[in-house]
């Protein structure tokens, strides 16, 4: 279905429906009774969904259960070092099939190095119920080629696993590969033996979480081994191909085996499965590599020009190199589901839109038309977005939040081919106890500090959001210019940022840039020192360096009222009048209460349900 019928307004689409006589069910022309026989998803009458005339529409998800093109697809393979009974390295082929509940070993490489072989009675049987045994398991040690990983692993012993993989022939130069990535298998497009299978009993101890598109149906998947490269490659010439799925009948002891050499459709349910796994939402591990990465590009595309800060996404790969699929259906029907919690719920809708209208107001996005990008480079991502609701906050009660990890028809998130970029600040612990060192203290954090920081032109079309200020308008498209919570390299890219202003104007204000290296924590500053003429000068340069960089700050506190003396009471935490009605008031920073009056800290565990 037309995207922009989807985007267009409900008048829009029911007068199209009109002008060009198509059936108000399946949207088609026809000229006799329409076959179909589901019905609006909203009122339950015959027509389609993004008919209806009450509610917010409903996005029908197109869904294609043919394919006409047939593609090769290659299975992950890693190279693994083994010792040999000499004690000499060599090295052998795995296959990595997650399909497997056990891993197999050929017995001549068990001839081969040190192992324990034990005895292991087991039948295998066939798809055409061909029987065969297993005698013995095999347990050693296998290493990584790249660094010093290494895993026991136990396998039944088998004379052959599969045939030799891959078994088409694939173009490496034709795949563009990142240049810092470190591949399992440097040799994954090369016909070799299979000497080992890594089943599900060993695969996910070594899976990690990142993911990177190489094409439309090629990805990388990062290991303990080093990345994997699998997935569909098309236009190949293989002849033939092989799967093999393992699985176990407890009760018989009995293990189930599929050598298919049959069509791609079963190869790809099979493939499909393969990669669900555990997400990890908030933390990302990178290689040393990766975050050497991620500053090599900050400090190659960072420009600090009329007291702004401009820098460049870190991606994986380069911008015209991505191969994202389609995130703006799924954000259209995110949208709607957003349009539905407004509709209960106007006071927070108009929460909402106040918040786009600053948004907009200040330059942080800008609306442009959906007809400027190309929706099937794969180059274009648009971000679902949803409320935070914090009542406790003086300043922000709600919060609008992008998702950065919501997939697209591939499987594929902005966040995957984003680097997550080193920490750059002090320790949490460490700011803390600085802080408790001194007799005199001040507390701030930077006004919207992330979206102080303009992004690249070229890399807005990856921050895209939509809107409309009611279901009867058409959706509109609003390009966020500035680096964006929810994606995964912002906090890099903006802590990073205040650690390049320290480094520059160290000379010219070194109390401040000191305060931006050891006292800073995302955006929160908490400074001490046991001099209130002191601290007075380091709260004037901390202000005069941020300048510099276009940021400001608010939610001023401090234990003494003199260090506050020339901070305007709307950029202070507490008014004169708080501070008079009660004593105890406090501070919510680093994750803990400060109270300003008698200056301790406390800790507050969550209250039970």
């Amino acid at each position: 279905m037309c995207e922009r019928f989807k985007l267009a307004s409900l008048s829009d689409r029911v007068q199209f429906v009109t002008t060009n006589k198509l059936c108000q069910l399946c949207l088609n022309k026809h000229p006799n009774k329409c076959k179909f026989i589901f019905k609006c998803s909203f009122c339950k009458e015959k027509h389609n969904s993004l008919l209806h005339q009450d509610n917010p529409e409903k996005v029908i998800k197109q869904v294609a259960l043919s394919i006409n093109k047939c593609d090769d697809v290659l299975l992950p393979t890693i190279k693994v070092k083994l010792i040999d009974k000499n004690g000499h390295e060599f090295y052998v082929k795995a296959l990595c099939d997650s399909g497997s509940q056990l891993s197999f070993v050929l017995s001549d490489l068990t001839d081969k190095i040190n192992c324990n072989l034990t005895d292991e009675h087991m039948s295998i049987s066939g798809i055409c119920d061909d029987k065969n045994k297993i005698n013995q398991k095999a347990s050693f040690q296998i290493y990584s080629i790249n660094n010093n990983s290494k895993l026991d692993i136990s396998c039944c012993v088998v004379p052959k696993i599969t045939c030799d993989l891959p078994q088409f022939k694939i173009d490496a130069n034709s795949i563009n590969m990142p240049s810092h990535i470190k591949l399992a298998d440097p040799d994954f497009y090369k016909c070799d033996k299979i000497s080992l299978l890594l089943g599900c009993d060993l695969f996910f101890q070594i899976l990690l979480r990142d993911k990177l598109p190489l094409t439309a149906g090629l990805c990388l998947h990062n290991t303990l081994f080093g990345y994997v490269v699998a997935g569909k490659v098309s236009e190949s010439s293989a002849s033939s191909l092989c799967s093999n799925t393992v699985s176990i009948n407890n009760d018989e002891q009995v293990i189930q085996s599929k050598n298919e050499n049959d069509s791609l459709g079963s190869l790809e349910i099979n493939m499909q499965n393969f990669w669900k796994c555990e997400q990890v939402s908030e933390i990302y591990k990178e290689a040393a590599s990766d975050q050497e990465l991620a500053e090599s590009i900050f400090t190659e595309s960072m420009v600090l020009e009329d007291g702004i800060f401009q820098v460049d996404l870190p991606l994986k790969q380069n911008l015209d190199q991505l191969k994202l699929g389609d995130s703006l259906s799924r954000a259209i029907q995110r949208f709607h589901n957003l349009e539905k919690r407004f509709a209960k719920d106007p006071v927070l809708f108009q929460k909402y839109k106040a918040f786009i209208e600053e948004y907009l107001s200040l330059g942080h996005a800008e609306y442009v038309g959906i007809e400027i990008y190309d929706l099937e480079s794969g180059q274009i991502y648009f971000l679902p977005h949803h409320p935070v609701m914090n009542e406790n906050s003086s300043t922000t009660k709600l919060r609008v939040v992008f998702d950065g990890s919501m997939f697209t028809n591939l499987g594929i998130s902005l966040n995957d081919v984003l680097l997550n970029g080193p920490c750059v600040q002090n320790e949490l612990f460490n700011i803390l106890i600085l802080f408790r060192l001194h007799k005199y203290v001040f507390v701030t954090d930077i006004q919207k500090m992330f979206r102080q920081v303009k992004l690249n032109k070229a890399h807005c079309q990856l921050q895209n959001i939509l809107w409309r200020d009611s279901p009867q308008e058409g959706l509109k498209c609003i390009q966020l210019q500035t680096v964006t919570y929810g994606l995964k390299s912002s906090t890099f890219l903006a802590t990073r940022c205040l650690v390049e202003l320290a480094h520059r104007y160290k000379d010219l204000y070194p109390l401040g840039a000191s305060i931006l290296i050891n006292n800073t924590y995302i955006d929160d500053a908490n400074v001490g020192s046991n001099d209130i003429d002191s601290l007075i000068e380091m709260k004037k340069q901390l202000i005069e360096l941020l300048k510099l960089g276009g940021f400001t700050l608010h939610k001023w506190s401090s234990n003494d009222k003199k260090v506050l003396n020339d901070i305007p009471s709307e950029s202070k935490q507490f008014t004169e009048i708080d501070l008079c009605k009660d004593e105890n008031q406090c501070v919510k920073t680093l994750g803990v209460s400060y109270n300003i009056h008698s200056d301790t800290l406390k800790l507050t565990s969550p209250q039970q349900v």
